[in-house]
């Protein structure tokens, strides 16, 4: 690129021979005095999340404390954070 970049007071992040293959690769940019990676959703196993409760709502005017939640809530989270078919030991 014809530029010197420098990490200052931080690391990169990445060890050298990474960075030098993203340069080589058209897959650092400079971001002011910088370097960025070029960051693409394929390079990491991403999906969307689509599990929306819109089935526990609750209105304000039943909250006595602000972290009050809907029971429905709890009991869901218990369920999907145990095994209720095994016994406790």
């Amino acid at each position: 690129m014809g530029r010197t970049f420098s990490s200052g007071k931080n690391w990169w992040g990445l060890p050298k021979f990474s960075l030098e293959r993203l340069i080589r690769v058209g897959r650092a940019v400079p971001q002011g005095n910088v370097l960025r990676a070029v960051r693409f959703m394929d390079d990491f196993p991403v999906f969307i999340l689509n599990s929306t409760w819109t089935d526990t709502g609750s209105t304000a005017a039943e909250k006595t404390y602000v972290v009050q939640t809907e029971a429905k809530i709890i009991q869901r989270c218990v369920l999907m954070a145990s095994d209720p078919g095994r016994p406790c030991t």
